[in-house]
Protein backbone atom coordinates (compact mmCIF):
# COMPACT_ATOMS: atom_id res chain seq x y z
CA UNK A 1 0.00 0.00 0.00
CA UNK A 2 1.33 3.61 -0.97
CA UNK A 3 2.37 5.83 1.63
CA UNK A 4 -0.45 7.81 0.46
CA UNK A 5 -3.00 5.66 0.81
CA UNK A 6 -1.65 4.65 4.08
CA UNK A 7 -2.23 8.05 5.73
CA UNK A 8 -5.49 8.42 4.06
CA UNK A 9 -6.84 5.34 5.37
CA UNK A 10 -5.65 6.24 8.91
CA UNK A 11 -6.13 9.86 9.27
CA UNK A 12 -8.46 10.97 6.45
CA UNK A 13 -11.06 8.27 6.09
CA UNK A 14 -13.72 10.84 6.01
CA UNK A 15 -14.56 13.56 3.84
CA UNK A 16 -15.11 15.75 6.87
CA UNK A 17 -11.64 14.87 8.00
CA UNK A 18 -10.28 15.98 4.44
CA UNK A 19 -12.26 19.21 4.53
CA UNK A 20 -10.80 20.01 7.89
CA UNK A 21 -7.27 18.78 7.30
CA UNK A 22 -6.72 20.56 4.35
CA UNK A 23 -8.31 23.76 5.71
CA UNK A 24 -6.26 23.45 8.70
CA UNK A 25 -3.27 22.98 6.51
CA UNK A 26 -4.05 26.80 5.34
CA UNK A 27 -4.81 28.03 8.56
CA UNK A 28 -2.66 26.89 10.84
CA UNK A 29 0.72 29.24 9.37
CA UNK A 30 -1.10 32.39 9.85
CA UNK A 31 -1.79 31.61 13.32
CA UNK A 32 1.95 30.55 13.82
CA UNK A 33 3.19 33.73 12.42
CA UNK A 34 0.84 35.84 14.50
CA UNK A 35 2.45 34.20 17.59
CA UNK A 36 5.47 34.84 16.55
CA UNK A 37 5.75 38.15 16.08
CA UNK A 38 3.39 39.06 19.08
CA UNK A 39 6.26 36.99 20.89
CA UNK A 40 9.21 39.16 19.20
CA UNK A 41 7.20 42.51 19.37
CA UNK A 42 6.63 41.61 23.37
CA UNK A 43 9.90 40.67 23.42
CA UNK A 44 11.40 43.77 22.66
CA UNK A 45 8.14 46.32 23.82
CA UNK A 46 9.81 49.14 24.85
CA UNK A 47 12.75 49.52 22.02
CA UNK A 48 11.97 47.95 18.49
CA UNK A 49 14.70 48.65 16.35
CA UNK A 50 15.07 48.01 12.32
CA UNK A 51 16.39 44.77 12.42
CA UNK A 52 13.04 43.05 14.67
CA UNK A 53 10.59 44.85 12.16
CA UNK A 54 12.55 43.88 8.92
CA UNK A 55 12.49 40.08 10.12
CA UNK A 56 8.65 40.59 11.31
CA UNK A 57 8.24 41.83 7.76
CA UNK A 58 9.73 38.51 5.72
CA UNK A 59 8.28 36.57 7.97
CA UNK A 60 4.68 37.99 7.26
CA UNK A 61 5.81 37.73 3.25
CA UNK A 62 6.75 34.51 3.82
CA UNK A 63 3.36 33.17 5.40
CA UNK A 64 1.55 35.43 2.98
CA UNK A 65 3.28 33.62 0.35
CA UNK A 66 2.76 30.07 1.70
CA UNK A 67 -0.57 30.64 2.58
CA UNK A 68 -1.59 31.86 -1.36
CA UNK A 69 0.06 28.77 -2.13
CA UNK A 70 -1.35 26.69 0.33
CA UNK A 71 -4.80 27.97 -0.54
CA UNK A 72 -4.20 27.18 -4.16
CA UNK A 73 -2.61 23.88 -3.67
CA UNK A 74 -5.58 22.81 -0.95
CA UNK A 75 -7.95 23.99 -3.90
CA UNK A 76 -6.64 21.82 -6.12
CA UNK A 77 -6.10 18.99 -4.05
CA UNK A 78 -9.96 18.93 -2.65
CA UNK A 79 -11.45 18.79 -6.40
CA UNK A 80 -8.73 15.98 -7.02
CA UNK A 81 -10.31 14.05 -3.36
CA UNK A 82 -13.28 14.41 -4.57
CA UNK A 83 -13.76 14.56 -7.97
CA UNK A 84 -11.51 11.72 -9.13
CA UNK A 85 -13.68 9.02 -7.98
CA UNK A 86 -17.10 10.44 -8.37
CA UNK A 87 -16.04 10.97 -12.67
CA UNK A 88 -15.07 6.91 -12.44
CA UNK A 89 -18.41 6.51 -10.95
CA UNK A 90 -19.61 8.58 -13.42
CA UNK A 91 -18.33 6.93 -16.14
CA UNK A 92 -19.16 3.70 -15.00
CA UNK A 93 -22.97 4.64 -14.26
CA UNK A 94 -23.10 6.14 -17.70
CA UNK A 95 -21.71 3.04 -19.29
CA UNK A 96 -24.50 0.78 -17.54
CA UNK A 97 -27.11 3.09 -19.03
CA UNK A 98 -25.73 2.73 -22.70
CA UNK A 99 -25.29 -1.16 -22.40
CA UNK A 100 -29.29 -0.69 -21.76
CA UNK A 101 -28.98 -1.67 -17.56
CA UNK A 102 -26.30 -4.25 -17.99
CA UNK A 103 -25.47 -4.46 -13.93
CA UNK A 104 -22.39 -6.21 -14.66
CA UNK A 105 -19.87 -3.15 -13.61
CA UNK A 106 -18.45 -2.31 -10.84
CA UNK A 107 -17.81 0.86 -9.45
CA UNK A 108 -14.16 1.71 -8.73
CA UNK A 109 -13.71 1.83 -4.59
CA UNK A 110 -10.35 4.52 -4.69
CA UNK A 111 -10.45 6.02 -1.75
CA UNK A 112 -11.02 5.45 1.83
CA UNK A 113 -13.99 7.58 3.05
CA UNK A 114 -17.84 8.23 2.06
CA UNK A 115 -17.51 7.32 -1.30
CA UNK A 116 -15.75 4.45 -1.31
CA UNK A 117 -18.92 3.34 1.26
CA UNK A 118 -21.25 4.33 -1.71
CA UNK A 119 -19.49 2.53 -4.20
CA UNK A 120 -19.22 -0.31 -2.39
CA UNK A 121 -22.94 -0.18 -1.49
CA UNK A 122 -23.82 -0.24 -5.10
CA UNK A 123 -21.85 -2.81 -5.62
CA UNK A 124 -23.06 -4.66 -3.05
CA UNK A 125 -26.46 -3.84 -4.30
CA UNK A 126 -25.33 -4.98 -7.54
CA UNK A 127 -24.26 -8.38 -6.48
CA UNK A 128 -27.68 -9.31 -5.08
CA UNK A 129 -29.94 -7.80 -7.78
CA UNK A 130 -27.55 -10.15 -10.10
CA UNK A 131 -28.63 -13.29 -7.63
CA UNK A 132 -32.20 -12.01 -8.03
CA UNK A 133 -31.85 -11.91 -11.42
CA UNK A 134 -30.13 -15.33 -12.11
CA UNK A 135 -32.95 -17.14 -9.35
CA UNK A 136 -35.43 -15.14 -11.52
CA UNK A 137 -34.26 -16.50 -14.76
CA UNK A 138 -33.62 -20.09 -13.26
CA UNK A 139 -37.27 -20.40 -12.08
CA UNK A 140 -38.92 -19.22 -15.08
CA UNK A 141 -36.84 -21.77 -16.94
CA UNK A 142 -38.26 -24.90 -14.52
CA UNK A 143 -41.85 -23.23 -15.07
CA UNK A 144 -41.12 -23.09 -19.10
CA UNK A 145 -39.89 -27.00 -18.77
CA UNK A 146 -42.75 -27.92 -16.34
CA UNK A 147 -45.65 -26.16 -18.84
CA UNK A 148 -43.63 -28.01 -21.75
CA UNK A 149 -44.22 -31.30 -20.04
CA UNK A 150 -48.07 -30.59 -18.71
Amino acid sequence: MSLYRTIEKTFFNTLTKKIVGNLGFVSIPPVILALAAIRQLQSGATNIDQDTLLLVQILLWGVVAFSVFAGIFTVWFMRHLFLRPIRSMITVLTGIRERNGDISAKLPVETHDEIAEMAEAYNGFSDSLKKMIAETRRRSVNVATGATRV
